[in-house]
């Protein structure tokens, strides 16, 4: 591994930890607007992504259209429930829950395609269970857990994390149809992305001109400065991603292990130290145990 692909990697790494700062310095109380405009900056990114990778020659060639539709329901839920999600609750176990998506996809393998799985897949299964229970363990004393974790937050850091995983099964099946060389697989995800992303951006707009129309001028510079940032940094992680995953520049036995668990103890340490988020010391061993799992599901 060369010291550019080092570096580009570590990036990757922090822009996808970012996005979760960005969603949860955001304290207005206009979540369709900031998801709309998250959105609408991710899809500059892969417009521009498009552009690059000769999109003005190459075209558009998708034609399951009813994929599209799935996905920008997929993107609308997950993007509006992460917000509150993070408003909600915590960030460093939401990450954690969030990270558990891609368990969604990797069942979906197992059950629909015939996946095999080894010893490390039930070990990170094993674990996850651990870590959850370790987790919710309730304190014993007034006052002892500082940092709440409600019901309310476990509902939608459930359905952002679920609607999440969903997303992958329909972006990897739309990737079933690409074909010829790795860097036209990269133009062809980048294409069904984009257009999901656009099309969503419109979406989560209109929705939010009908349900929080007197919230758009007083949220406009903080949905602005928060959500375009999370929104750039979404859109520059999924495309490093994408050219990670498909020019083999870094082996995906690698890449994923390390990308998910690098994500995990960055989002947890500045949830502890930055946010303050206290915990009772075995749910920080549930953390722990947590982040371990997530690194044993992608080995």
């Amino acid at each position: 591994m060369t010291v550019d692909v080092l570096l580009l990697f570590i990036f990757n790494i922090i822009a996808i930890s970012l996005t979760f700062v960005f969603v949860k310095e955001y304290k207005k109380d206009a979540p369709i607007f900031y998801s709309a405009v998250r959105m609408l900056f991710t899809s500059i990114v892969f417009v521009i992504a498009f552009f690059l990778l000769g999109g003005a020659q190459k075209g558009i060639h998708f034609t399951k259209f009813w994929l599209l539709i799935l996905l920008v329901i997929l993107f609308v839920l997950c993007y509006f429930f992460t917000v509150l999600a993070l408003k909600e609750g915590p960030m460093s176990i939401s990450s954690l829950i969030f990270a558990f998506a891609l368990l969604i996809p990797a069942v979906y393998g197992i059950i629909f395609q015939n996946n095999s799985v080894g010893l490390f897949f039930y070990i990170g299964i094993a674990l996850f269970v651990l870590s959850i229970i370790f987790i919710n363990v309730e304190p014993k004393k007034k006052g002892e857990q500082k940092t709440k974790i409600t019901l309310k937050w476990l509902i939608y850091v459930l359905i952002a994390a679920i609607t999440d995983g969903v997303a992958s099964i329909i972006i990897s099946i739309a990737g079933q149809d690409a074909v010829g060389s790795q860097e036209n697989v990269i133009y062809e995800g980048v294409s069904f992305l984009m257009l999901g992303f656009l099309v969503t951006t419109v979406v989560l707009f209109i929705i939010s001109f009908i349900m929080e129309k007197s919230k758009l001028k007083p949220n406009l510079k903080s949905v602005t400065v928060w959500g375009g940032l999370c929104g750039i940094f979404t859109g520059i992680a999924f495309v490093l991603m994408m050219y990670f995953t498909n020019l083999g520049l870094i082996s995906n036995a690698i890449y994923f292990p390390v990308y998910s668990g690098g994500q995990l103890i960055l989002c947890s340490l500045i949830g502890i130290l930055w946010y303050k988020e206290k915990f009772m010391p075995i749910q920080y061993v549930g953390i722990i145990i947590g982040i371990a799992s997530v690194i044993f599901l992608n080995l």
